[in-house]
């Protein structure tokens, strides 16, 4: 589509207006940096301009989390939101406690025979690198191609 100059101006007048600044992304980018912040130090604050200091942090109360919604609940940032409490059926509780379970029995299962796992996987990556290795010697030789055969 061709735009007059003009045109192009009044729909970026329109655009910044409807986001409620001309804050793009690069300008965000870099102040962010200059300030050093990040996802857990301030940035949200920064782009959503949230107040540095509350009064108190809102608090709430969710119903229906699910596991999604539990792991969702450990991002808030109790400097804005305090969650006071939390209803889920008793399927979900039960499942929850049963994943819990099923983790913690994985993580006490002793890993032995992975070092001997690894071995065989470098000695069978070992002999296939000298095949390989072999090969493109032998195509260098034949392309009377020195380089190719030196890093064989």
């Amino acid at each position: 589509m061709y735009l007059h100059t003009a045109d192009k101006a009044l729909g970026a007048d329109n655009f910044h207006s409807a986001i409620g600044s001309k804050l793009i992304r690069r300008d965000l980018v870099q102040q962010a940096l200059r300030q050093g912040l990040s996802p857990k130090k301030g940035l949200c604050a920064f782009v959503f301009k949230y107040e540095k200091s509350l009064e108190k942090p809102l608090a709430v109360g969710v119903i229906g989390t699910g596991s999604q919604g539990l792991r969702l609940l450990n991002a808030v940032n109790p400097a804005y939101i305090s969650v006071k409490a939390i209803a889920d059926t008793i399927t979900d509780v039960n499942a929850t406690i049963t994943a819990i379970g099923v983790a913690d029995k994985k993580q006490q299962t002793p890993t032995g025979g992975v070092a001997e796992d690894k071995a065989a996987v470098r000695s069978e990556f070992e002999d296939q690198i000298v095949l390989v290795a072999d090969q493109l010697a032998s195509l260098g030789a034949k392309l009377n191609d020195a380089t190719l055969e030196t890093q064989a």
